[in-house]
This record gives structure tokens, sequence and C-alpha cells, in this order.
């Protein structure tokens, strides 16, 4: 998205340590809207030399940071409400299909 010259200045929103994180960024910034744009993307030693930065407009700043806050409670960690952590007792549940999604992907992994 090309950012029209205005009287606002440009900000750094957030530094990223890879260019996956900063595009997915990007992409929610776009879709709500807001004008945005990546840089230090190429430069190798990623986070030794500043990351990949976001930039948005100053007048846009608060509604971006926003944006991403909202984004980051939906990539939360799940937590399984069964505390099991034998082989055991994953694979017993594995083959009890009232497991919990988590307990029964844990039991696949180890089998």
């Amino acid at each position: 998205m090309f950012i029209e010259p205005t009287d606002g200045t440009v900000v750094l929103l957030e530094s990223f340590a890879n260019s996956i994180s900063a595009h997915l960024a990007k992409n929610q910034l776009e879709a709500a809207g807001i004008a945005c744009f990546i840089s230090n993307e190429n430069r190798p030693y990623g986070p030794i030399s500043g990351g990949v930065r976001l930039h948005v407009r100053q007048q846009d700043l608060e509604a971006a940071q926003l944006v991403l806050s909202e984004q980051a409670a939906l990539m939360t960690a799940v937590y399984d409400d069964e505390q099991d952590t034998s082989a055991e007792a994953a694979t017993a549940s594995a083959s009890n299909s009232s497991g919990s999604l988590l307990t029964r992907l844990r039991a696949w992994l180890l089998s």
C-alpha cells in the first residue's frame, strides 16, 4: 500500500525478529484500512540490526496499536485443562474419544 505524502510524520510502530511476523502485522493493519510499510527487511543479522520495522503515520499510531493488540490476544497460548504429563496417560486418553484435543494431539505426537 502506498502512503501518500501528508503533513503527518511517519513513526516506528513495532520491530519484529523476522519478516514473516512483520508481514502478518502489516496485513492486519492494511485489512483495517491503516496505511503502513516495512523497512529493514533484507538486512543481515535481523535482530542485531534493529529487526524488521513496521511504520505507520503518527495520526494512525493509536489505531494501529489497537489492531495489533487485539490480534495478539487471539494468539495467546491455549492450556490443556488436564495436567497429565506421562506418556501412558496421554496414550490412554487418546484411545478414549472423550479426551480433549490437546491431550489427543500430545498422544499422537508421543506415539
